[in-house]
């Protein structure tokens, strides 16, 4: 693989998460996704 990161979330760090919504033929959506508003709050591996 490649353009792939690691990261590790500073306590306290709000995560909003929910369900992807369908994205149209082939995307079924329905996994799980998080979302980080803060990226400064994001240490990189």
């Amino acid at each position: 693989m490649t353009n792939i990161a690691q990261f590790k979330v500073k306590p306290g760090t709000t995560i909003i998460e929910g369900k992807a919504t369908p994205q149209g033929l082939g995307l079924p959506g329905g996994q799980t996704q998080k979302y980080i508003n803060d990226l400064e709050r994001l240490i990189r591996q």
